[in-house]
């Protein structure tokens, strides 16, 4: 069969479903749980189920539905059982839109979990549905173009995060570049709203290092407002947990102040706490805490641990080591908690977790314990690296970029 024939069956079976009834309702719920992904996950879910029931005779609803359930089971770290929902969108429909948007997802559950030959095959499919697909996309409906936008930035925001922590940092850029285009209008909100957060979360900007803080500061700054506005919680969160980190390094808040008086002003006066002082130890300290309350509302127990070890980093820099602790052995429950329900491991996140208690241990004179907690670090390490190694001898995946991965990811 030629690559002609190929797309124009495509595109019929994009439409088919579309001509057999009225699929104005179910593409509404899919719409709402797609809007409220980032703001309220029970909400999200309510909207797909409900999208779901309504897509009896309507495979292609069906399919985008379970789609934005695997996302909600993404984000509570139930990994195995997104998959799964994953592979019932390919049993459903031969909508290559929604394969795509299923395709994309996988490589966002499988970069998490570190399984790369997972992420390789759904990143080249990936690629491959979405060239095939922009051949007509000038014929697709208004909603399948709005799929296809989501597609094609997560894809490429997902593929930067790789590139990012592979230490590939101009790989990096160039995938933010790709999509810039795509982000001069932001007709997808949240989308938008994840990519500005990208460019100010550190590491992906160029330049002198003032141009490029004061760049950062104003991108967070930006997406914390647009995300307040919107109610978004996971990217309040996140641009909070961001601003900690940048305002606590030395004689940054003296920058920013000086440059960017009224952005500070905001932030100083949106998070300050009754009965707390002005000083700049006290403010990277408030972000992070109404950062993980965020988190715990939106009960994403991924980045509540990662934002117990960055208060713990933020404690351990003011030498309160002993106040460090708890929020380490706290994020080391939630751990514990996650493996008890879930097979799959994100054994990076543990090791952050081990390195730093590790690291507190040590300078509280606890050598013991410190040696413990970096021996359980050194194993996990040495666990992601044989895990790498076998599934690049499995798949014979061994370009530049995966042998890369491999030797470089265990320490980003």
């Amino acid at each position: 069969m030629n690559r002609g024939i190929a797309v124009a069956l495509m595109v019929l079976l994009v439409f088919a479903s579309c001509t057999r009834k009225d699929t104005s309702m179910p593409d509404e719920m899919n719409r709402r749980a797609y809007l409220l992904r980032y703001v309220d996950v029970d909400s999200s879910l309510h909207y797909a189920n409900y999208a779901y029931t309504l897509s009896e005779d309507y495979p292609d609803g069906k399919a985008e539905a379970i789609s934005h359930k695997a996302f909600v089971l993404y984000q509570q770290m139930h990994f195995s059982d997104a998959m799964k929902a994953l592979d019932v969108v390919d049993s459903l429909t031969n909508n290559q839109v929604e394969l795509l948007c299923a395709d994309v997802l996988r490589m966002k559950v499988s970069q998490r979990t570190g399984e790369f030959r997972t992420f390789y095959r759904a990143w080249h499919s990936a690629e491959r549905r979405l060239d095939r697909i922009d051949e007509e996309l000038h014929l697709l409906s208004p909603h399948l173009r709005s799929r296809v936008l989501y597609a094609r930035t997560e894809m490429h925001i997902i593929v930067c995060t790789f590139y990012f922590y592979s230490q590939q940092h101009s790989a990096s850029r160039a995938e933010m570049n790709s999509i810039e285009p795509y982000m001069r209008l932001p007709m997808d909100t949240a989308q938008w709203t994840s990519y500005m957060y990208l460019l100010g979360a550190g590491g992906i900007l160029s330049g002198d290092s003032v141009t490029v803080i004061l760049k950062e500061f104003d991108y967070l700054t930006h997406v914390l407002t647009i995300s307040r506005r919107r109610k978004d919680k996971y990217f309040q969160a996140n641009s909070l947990q961001a601003l900690a980190t940048l305002l606590e390094k030395p004689g940054i808040q003296a920058l920013v102040r000086n440059n960017r008086g009224g952005g500070m002003d905001f932030i100083v006066g949106q998070y300050s706490e009754p009965g707390t002082t002005s000083c700049e130890d006290s403010l990277p300290l408030r972000l992070a805490n109404h950062s993980l309350k965020l988190f715990r509302q939106y009960n994403d127990c991924f980045q509540t641990a990662n934002v117990l070890r960055t208060k713990a980093e933020l404690l351990f820099r003011q030498k309160r080591y002993e106040e460090a602790l708890a929020p380490l052995y706290e994020a080391l429950e939630i751990v514990s908690k996650q493996h008890r329900i879930e097979a799959k491991r994100v054994p990076y996140w543990e090791a952050a977790i081990y390195e730093r208690l590790s690291l507190t241990h040590s300078a509280l004179g606890n050598t013991e314990k410190a040696m413990q907690n970096r021996n359980i670090y050194l194993s996990l390490l040495e666990s992601m690296r044989q895990d790498l190694e076998e599934e690049a001898r499995a798949e014979e995946l061994q370009s530049y970029n995966y042998r890369l991965y491999i030797n470089l990811s265990v320490i980003a």
